[in-house]
């Protein structure tokens, strides 16, 4: 199931890819070819950031398991 967040991505990836079956002038495919640039650049931008938000989580999960062992009764 995709995620909430790339709802509107999908949406104009289906809205450009419309355009480009319909487009017929070198202006108009020269425009979408702009939009497909942005939009691929955008992606790769957003991977980047979800990448680092996932080693910081991680981190996150290392830090609550040290509290946990901290926290362990000694036996």
């Amino acid at each position: 199931m995709p995620g909430v967040a790339s709802a509107p991505v999908r949406e104009r990836f289906a809205s450009t890819e419309a355009r480009l079956d319909q487009a017929t002038t070198p202006v108009e495919r020269d425009a979408i070819k702009r939009e497909i640039v942005a939009l691929f650049k955008g992606i790769e931008q957003e991977i980047g950031e979800l990448t680092a938000l996932k080693e910081d989580i991680r981190r996150l999960v290392d830090k609550w398991k040290s509290a946990q062992q901290s926290a362990a009764p000694s036996q």
